[in-house]
């Protein structure tokens, strides 16, 4: 007989491959709450920030939208989007579907890619919160008035949870910074905000006002 009780490694390599192997196995199969998260990455399901380079006039958000062009993509994604919504059901469940499609405004910096959300029987996209736009009426207020988000001249009154909250006041923040005068953001109440750039009022010293009267006497 061969010598007993010498081990040359083999065993111990194959026993530890096999004890990975399970544990990936765990992992995959484990509930996607369970699983560790990549600590770049947001809460469940959300996007890390893109690094990929945006071209001039890119569309963030509905807001950017103004042209001609716009509308009519507008138009061709909500008939493209039914066209798809009939692919997947029959007539008879479409004629009794409930069906949202639309935009929020504002969102996360992750999250601002033009992109339209659909809802099946799950809701509409026009929440309390004052953040969504359905897609017919974005459409309709565009061929009214193609610059009236341009324009950005009507206040607008927002519900946002607090991530949201932070990611805008810290875009104010650095547009203040950018533009040294003006003011982007201010607090109206313990947790109301007034976000917009204005420009810092102009402060006269009673001094300089006495001596500029006295040169032009």
């Amino acid at each position: 007989d061969g010598p007993q009780g010498v081990d040359d490694g083999r065993g111990q390599r194959s026993e530890q491959q096999q004890q990975q192997q399970h544990q990936q196995q765990q992992q995959q199969q484990a509930p996607p709450r369970d699983r560790q998260l990549d600590p770049d990455l947001g809460s469940p399901g959300d996007f890390r920030f893109s690094d990929v380079p945006k071209p001039e006039n890119y569309l963030h958000t509905y807001r950017d939208l103004h042209t001609r062009v716009h509308t009519d993509m507008l138009g061709q994604l909500w008939e493209g989007t039914h066209r798809f919504l009939r692919s997947l059901f029959d007539e008879n469940f479409m004629a009794h579907a409930t069906i949202s499609a639309g935009f929020h405004y504002p969102v996360r910096t992750q999250y601002a890619t033009l992109h339209m959300q659909v809802r099946v029987n799950a809701g509409n996209i026009c929440g309390e919160d004052g953040r969504g736009m359905e897609v017919g009426q974005l459409i309709e207020t565009l061929k009214r008035d193609r610059m009236a988000f341009e324009r950005d001249a009507e206040p607008v009154k927002y519900q946002v949870t607090e991530n949201v909250k932070v990611s805008l006041l810290a875009a104010a923040s650095e547009y203040e910074q950018q533009n040294p005068g003006e003011s982007a953001c201010r607090q109206v109440a313990p947790l109301s905000y007034e976000l917009g750039a204005t420009a810092m009022p102009t402060i006269h010293d009673e001094g300089e006002e006495e001596e500029e009267a006295e040169k032009e006497a």
